[in-house]
């Protein structure tokens, strides 16, 4: 009976033994699998022009010339916000009256400019603008090169734009 208590625990004792060995042999040979999780995003190049407070023309006292610097007359102001380091800001001349009595447009020149932190730039010539909110004062006006102008009501519009590149 000896003998095969001896048997069994030899038996045992290599099957401990292999059991031991598949262990260490499988955390030999672990490994680790990674996956990856990938994040995108964009940024759109934007940039909004309001005009909150709109402009007022006031007339020279030969009435020959209406604009927003003559007594009576106020700049527009517009507020721009831009995330784009490379926007602009131009306006542009309105080339005749929206609103004004019969004939008005004949003779006349039309002009527009914007200032931003002190710096004045007639319509058509851009300027750089710093991220975030910007505001500008726009001016307009319309000078008569013979004659004047009628009474009645005038209406003119700038176009206040940005440009992102």
């Amino acid at each position: 009976m000896t003998r095969n208590n001896s048997r069994t625990r030899n038996g045992g004792l290599v099957a401990l033994t292999l059991v031991s060995l598949t262990a260490m042999t499988g955390a030999a040979n672990a490994a680790n699998i990674d996956g990856e999780a990938v994040f995108a995003g964009a940024i759109l190049d934007t940039c909004a022009v309001t005009v909150p407070v709109p402009g007022a023309l006031g007339s020279s006292a030969d009435a020959t010339r209406l604009g927003s610097d003559e007594a009576g007359g106020s700049a527009a102001q517009a507020q721009i916000v831009t995330n784009n380091p490379r926007a602009n800001l131009q306006v542009i001349a309105p080339t005749n009256f929206t609103l004004a009595p019969a004939g008005s447009d004949t003779d006349t020149t039309f002009a527009a400019s914007h200032t931003i932190d002190g710096s004045t730039l007639d319509a058509g010539i851009s300027a750089l603008l710093p991220v975030g909110i910007t505001t500008a004062s726009v001016d307009a006006s319309a000078t008569k090169s013979s004659g004047a102008f009628e009474g009645g009501a005038y209406t003119m519009t700038v176009t206040v734009r940005c440009i992102t590149e």
